[in-house]
């Protein structure tokens, strides 16, 4: 992703949201601190993530379409590890069962705590990778 004025790479996050004001207010929120990328359906967020190796997905919970829980089970299939953020004040909405895991932050939220959590989420996904990579190079000259 580009690098920030400290040195260190900016993570590269994802928000999808079908409204324009949500859009816009994760914008403000989110754009100097990360590389933000936004759209408004989770099939375009889909093919995005078919060309980009985002560190964090954020996404509302009712979409048109594929809701935010069967957006990131197409997530988790990702080669690279992406952390996920559902934000839902949806009475409907339930954990899902099994394997999938992800945070969730309720509406209304505190602008500073989706900062906090997405550059956190960030951090966990830069983690996971160097793990992986770590590893892979390891199996690698030991073969």
């Amino acid at each position: 992703m580009t690098t920030a004025a400290e040195g260190h790479e900016k993570y590269g996050v994802l928000v999808v949201d079908d409204e324009p004001a949500v859009l816009l207010t994760m914008e403000r929120l989110l754009s100097d601190d990360v590389v933000l990328t936004t759209c408004d359906t989770a099939e375009r967020a889909i093919e995005l993530l078919q060309t980009t190796a985002f560190h964090v997905v954020v996404s509302d919970f009712n979409l048109p379409g594929l809701n935010g829980n069967q957006l990131f089970e197409r997530v988790r299939e990702q080669p690279e590890y992406t952390s996920r953020l559902l934000i839902t004040g949806s009475d409907d909405y339930e954990q899902p069962t099994g394997g999938e895991r992800h945070y969730v932050l309720l509406k209304p939220f505190d602008p500073e705590r989706l900062v906090t959590l997405v550059m956190q989420l960030g951090r966990v996904a830069e983690m996971k990778r160097a793990v992986k990579r770590l590893g892979s190079s390891l199996g690698e000259k030991t073969s």
